[in-house]
């Protein structure tokens, strides 16, 4: 499992997918190496329900969200 960055946590299946949301994917160095990493959220993909691993819909393997005091769970 790949660490989560500090203050953010897991989105839910079923949850909207929101701007500010990162997801677990492919990323490319400066040195043109890829490895796997966080990035935003597609934006074709915002507001749409996130269904954890629906590669076919196009959705991340792994969704993840800043904690904030109104989304504590």
């Amino acid at each position: 499992m790949h660490p989560f960055p500090h203050g953010y946590r897991k989105v839910d299946d079923g949850d909207l997918i929101k701007p500010g949301d990162l997801a677990l994917g492919k990323v490319t160095s400066a040195c043109g190496q890829g490895s796997y990493g966080w990035k935003n959220v597609a934006p074709h993909l915002i507001g749409q329900e996130f269904f954890e691993g629906a590669i076919e819909l196009g959705h991340p393997l792994l969704l993840i969200r800043k904690i904030t005091p109104d989304n504590i769970a």
